[in-house]
């Protein structure tokens, strides 16, 4: 990413449910117009705090930066929906959790001033793309992209799940249990850490597998990277992207990594 990034326009996206942003979201916006700079708001969040706003993915396409108002999960949800136009996001904490949105509301006029001095910098975050295919009966095919994990999880409470892994299109293991965790770095202190697997470096370039309750001891994390395949196409599974449930189906996935 271009460190001598030239910031003209901004698009802003709140956490939803809170039209209490309001006044930070101006707040914001000043300052940013303060060094000349074109603010929008998505049509969402704009509708929460009745102002006019822009369609998201238009928003994103003409924004050289994009601006997270609210909580991790607020930025997870805009770095997964945004992926495809690759901008910075910068995010700005007004909810529980601070980690990855670290910036106080009260540390955000002086940071966005460092912003247009050049002092700043970008960190490249692995993504997992994953391929959903709907096997021989139905041929189409859904990508998620996810910037926390991506799991493979069994489609009821009274079955276990079967995970063939490939990785590189080469078998690699095959787990049994509650399902299995694909994660990022950034992730892996998210569900990969409350299942028992590795915290890691977020600038890793590498995935985590973690297999969940595992009836096998043996059955540990592993970090990779490269591409990671599913070839059990046998049995119905449950897929969830960033704790988003996408409905239980019968696929074969594949993911790899990507920066954001």
């Amino acid at each position: 990413m271009d460190k001598d990034l030239q910031i003209r326009r901004v698009g802003v996206v709140l956490r939803p449910s809170t039209p209490e942003l309001k006044a930070l979201f101006y707040i914001v916006k000043d300052v940013f117009e303060k060094h000349g700079a074109e603010v929008t708001i998505d049509s969402v969040s704009a509708a929460m705090i009745g102002v006019l706003g822009r369609d998201f993915t238009r928003m994103c396409e003409e924004s050289d930066i994009l601006v997270s108002i609210g909580g991790d999960g607020t930025l997870i949800s805009l770095a997964r929906r945004s992926y495809r136009h690759h901008k910075p996001i910068l995010g700005i904490n007004a909810g529980t959790l601070g980690f990855l949105a670290d910036i106080n509301p009260i540390e955000a006029e002086a940071f966005i001033d460092k912003l247009y001095m050049g002092e700043y910098r970008i960190d490249e975050r692995m993504m997992i793309e994953a391929a959903l295919s709907g096997g021989e009966e139905n041929g189409d095919t859904r990508y998620l992209y996810s910037f926390n994990d991506i799991v493979i999880s069994r489609p009821s409470i009274s079955k276990m799940v079967k995970v063939d892994a490939y990785i590189d299109k080469k078998w690699f293991n095959t787990y049994y249990g509650d399902g299995l965790i694909i994660s990022t770095p950034t992730g892996s202190t998210a569900y990969n850490l409350a299942a028992g697997g590795p915290v890691t470096f977020p600038l890793t370039d590498a995935f985590i597998l973690t297999p969940i309750c595992p009836p096998f001891a043996h059955a540990a994390s592993v970090g990779d990277s490269g591409q990671f395949r599913d070839r059990n196409q046998n049995a119905a599974k449950g897929v969830s992207c960033d704790r988003r449930r996408t409905g239980a189906v019968r696929f074969w996935a594949q993911g790899h990594a990507h920066c954001a």
